[in-house]
């Protein structure tokens, strides 16, 4: 699935469901926690929001090493792949 699709979807998760508030403006490069502050309960929920959405299952130790928006982005694409 191409990145600008994942990029997008993970948008819309995050707005609609009100994680991220409306001023902040969010990129691939965007830190989860400093830039987005979400913390350990937002990302259980956001983790769960895009296993849904992508009929995917993601690991604990998958979710550690992400730090940014892109890393949520690579970690799909290989996901959605397989």
């Amino acid at each position: 699935m191409d990145r600008d699709i994942i990029f997008l979807k993970i948008k819309d998760i995050l707005t609609r469901n009100r994680f991220i508030p409306d001023d902040i403006k969010l990129t691939e490069k965007s830190k989860l926690d400093n830039d987005l502050l979400l913390d350990s309960l937002d990302m259980f929920e956001i983790i769960m929001e895009i296993e849904e959405e992508f009929n995917i299952d993601i690991e604990d130790s998958e979710i550690i090493d992400m730090k940014t928006v892109s890393d949520l982005i690579t970690l799909l694409q290989k996901r959605i792949k397989t």
